[in-house]
């Protein structure tokens, strides 16, 4: 099974950079045209840009490629975060594998997905990876091919 996430994050990154553009663009123009005297358009407009960026920073979505065909189990992954950088990717043979557990955090807005993994210096505990982007069909094929109850 292959997951794929490119489109939408591709998608949710150009959202998420245009709206910093359009937010100081727009600030911009009210200040020099003085479109509210009492500047109450852009401290609204303030205000709804902090709570987009919060919401933005609060899910933490990110890029995932997700493939279970062949004798590996592969999960690359990018933050989609502005100004994030790294490129991560977890990959071990399936005979190696333990378990995985999808675990919901912060106020269950943020899913996480949490790999085990048989090392020859025990079982190995991966880093938790965001899968919030994953859409319910996707994540219902996730764990059925990581056996997840």
């Amino acid at each position: 099974m292959v997951i794929d996430k490119k489109e939408i994050s591709a998608r949710l990154k150009l959202i998420i950079m245009l709206s910093f553009l359009v937010y100081a663009a727009v600030l911009v123009m009210s200040l020099v045209l003085e479109w509210s005297k009492s500047h109450l358009f852009e401290l609204c407009l303030s205000i709804v840009f902090v709570v987009w960026v919060i919401f933005v920073f609060f899910k933490n979505y990110n890029y995932i490629w997700y493939s279970s065909d062949g004798p590996k189990l592969i999960i690359r992954y990018t933050s989609l975060q502005p100004l994030s950088s790294g490129k991560f990717s977890i990959e071990f043979q399936k005979k190696d594998f333990v378990k995985a557990e999808i675990v919901k955090s912060a106020l269950g807005m943020r899913k996480n997905l949490i790999l085990y993994s048989k090392t020859p210096q025990g079982v190995a505990k991966y880093p938790k990876i965001n899968i919030s982007i994953l859409n319910k069909e996707e994540i219902k094929r996730l764990k059925e091919d990581l056996n997840i109850s």
